[in-house]
């Protein structure tokens, strides 16, 4: 469907065209011009123009739209061929029989036509419908390929959502199993912060699923979270864990996906095992510049084998990533015999 703007770019088209058509079909006339009409030669040029429509959108809205197919043209290029054979044929019939009738009302006896003016008019209306042919062809091919890179674009759109609620789906599940043992934990030890974290954890559980169904959310949000989710793990233990969470001139006013920084935080905790090895610790450091963010987390290494699944929450951020910050994050995890280190850089402009 044509919307105002082609309307409008259509109707100066066809304004230009009838200007030139015009110009060339008054310089055309082989003979004197005088006694010429200049109302009734306007209206000859007009069917002319009439014409030039009828080729253009002929094809414009129905023989490309209903023939043309991108792997096989031939009944395509057939029928188009034949149309204009058809198209020029009229045209030049009207114009020979306009300029002959103008001749015999006007034009002396002893000034003939030109013996091959039949053919002159032809190959002049043959140019100018192959012209609109090509024109409404053209302006068709354009508009699917602006059509199939539009589908594309909302597939591709599509495709992401998709594959970001799966993510999520794996990275929220992974958070609870780990939030339910440590209440497991505490409850078998009859601490007296088991109710307490389960309040914390409701608290955490209803950022998770409702905050969180957004695409981003600020980064106040992420920071309240990461300390309420260390305050939790802290409650495992009796005594003090080592652990920094420091946050260096940071605008919390920035958005950010939601749940991005958990699993190398949780992660950290499984490697260390915070919990129950001495000398272990966990530093967070978290800092902006104008748009950009950067991360990072070191934390010791325990002597005890880490279970093979611990890495699935690094493999899913890894993907989030490449999913909601394609060439604009940079991640670089290190690893020695002592410590696990995490440097994650986002622009979030």
């Amino acid at each position: 469907m044509l919307n105002y703007k082609h309307v409008l770019h259509h109707f100066m088209l066809w304004i230009l065209i009838m200007g030139v058509s015009l110009g060339l079909t008054l310089l055309s006339i082989p003979f004197d011009k005088e006694g010429f009409q200049m109302d009734r030669f306007f209206i000859v040029s007009m069917i002319y123009l009439l014409f030039y429509m009828i080729a253009f959108y002929s094809n414009y809205f129905f023989f490309f739209p209903k023939f043309y197919k991108e792997s096989r043209n031939s009944l395509y290029m057939m029928i188009i061929v034949i149309w204009i054979i058809v198209l020029t044929y009229l045209i030049a019939q009207v114009e020979y029989d306009y300029m002959k009738q103008f001749r015999n009302e006007h034009v002396s006896n002893d000034h003939a036509f030109r013996p091959d003016i039949r053919w002159i008019l032809a190959a002049k209306n043959f140019c100018w419908i192959v012209s609109m042919i090509l024109a409404s062809t053209y302006l068709k091919i354009q508009e699917r390929m602006r059509k199939v890179i539009v589908e594309r674009n909302c597939l591709r759109e599509e495709q992401l959502r998709t594959e970001l609620k799966l993510i999520k789906a794996q990275i929220n599940p992974h958070f609870l199993f780990n939030a339910l043992n440590n209440i497991y934990s505490l409850t078998y030890l009859k601490s007296e912060k088991a109710p307490e974290s389960v309040l914390m954890l409701s608290n955490m559980l209803r950022y998770v699923f409702d905050d969180c169904s957004v695409e981003s959310v600020p980064l106040s949000s992420e920071i309240n979270y990461i300390e309420n989710y260390v305050a939790f793990q802290q409650m495992k233990s009796s005594e003090k864990m080592d652990i920094i969470f420091e946050k260096k001139q940071v605008n919390t006013s920035l958005r950010i996906s939601p749940m991005l920084f958990i699993p190398f935080v949780e992660n950290s905790f499984k490697f260390s095992k915070i919990d129950d090895q001495k000398n272990a610790f966990i530093y967070i450091e978290l800092k902006t510049d104008k748009s950009n963010l950067h991360f990072s987390i070191i934390n010791s290494i325990s002597t005890t084998p880490v279970k093979s699944g611990a890495h699935l929450g690094i493999a899913n951020v890894k993907q989030h990533l490449e999913v909601l910050y394609p060439a604009k994050h940079e991640l670089r995890i290190e690893k020695n015999d002592e410590t696990y280190s995490v440097f994650l850089s986002l622009d979030l402009s």
